[in-house]
């Protein structure tokens, strides 16, 4: 079934983009002293926050690209 494949790509995927949030935030954190606990508290509300904003513009878009894209005669 192609879009059960789809789902889970969709899913891994975006498990990978938001363990990257997390670990850009939790070096960046480190690298300026701040406590390993806190890095690691805070780059996972990064990632949180990442899903979250994430989806919400993901619809926005999907709604405007439905509404303004061209439509094929």
């Amino acid at each position: 079934m192609k879009s059960k494949r789809a789902i889970t790509k969709a899913i891994t995927w975006r498990i990978i983009a938001s363990a990257t949030t997390a670990l850009i935030v939790y070096g960046a954190l480190r690298s300026n002293g701040f406590h390993p606990d806190v890095a690691v508290r805070l780059g996972s509300v990064a990632a949180a926050f990442d899903v979250v904003i994430k989806l919400v513009l993901f619809v926005v878009h999907d709604e405007l690209w439905h509404r303004y894209a061209p439509r094929k005669k």
